[in-house]
């Protein structure tokens, strides 16, 4: 259960965007989407989220914003799939103040936050993050984390 809340920030920050970033000339909303997965990609790795805290989720919160808004029409409904299974996560993480050990505490003893958590692993998840990623492979040469 805690590698699938690590497995969602991971394959979250794997279709990144920024409000942050900014391309010269005459990009295209595609063009920043993909200058920004690379950044993700150079940045971000299993070892960044071993002890994701706060400032972490707030990162992706902004990812998951901006990415949306920039999304094309052929994975935005993936896209919102993701990031509204990430958000159901982050308010878990806060609830249990960001804290691995006590969100696997607390799912050990409540099925219901248990089931939200398991969600990263179910088909609509899944899905939706496969074709993200694949977008993210065809379109910008990124390649995907699940």
């Amino acid at each position: 259960m805690v590698g699938a809340a690590a497995f969602l920030v991971l394959a979250v920050t794997a279709c990144g965007s920024d409000s942050g970033s900014s391309s010269s000339g005459s990009g295209s909303d595609s063009d920043d989407l993909c200058a920004f997965a690379q950044e993700m990609e150079r940045t971000f790795n299993d070892e960044s989220f071993g002890n994701a805290d706060q400032a972490t989720f707030e990162q992706i919160e902004d990812i998951m914003t901006n990415v949306q808004e920039r999304a094309p029409d052929e994975i935005k409904a993936d896209v919102a799939t993701v990031a509204s299974t990430f958000k159901d996560v982050q308010e878990i993480f806060a609830e249990n103040d960001y804290d691995l050990t006590k969100v696997a505490a607390a799912a050990a003893s409540d099925a219901d936050l248990t089931a939200r958590l398991q969600a990263v692993n179910g088909p609509e998840f899944s899905a939706a993050s496969d074709r993200v990623n694949t977008y993210l492979e065809e379109t910008c040469g990124i390649q995907g984390t699940s």
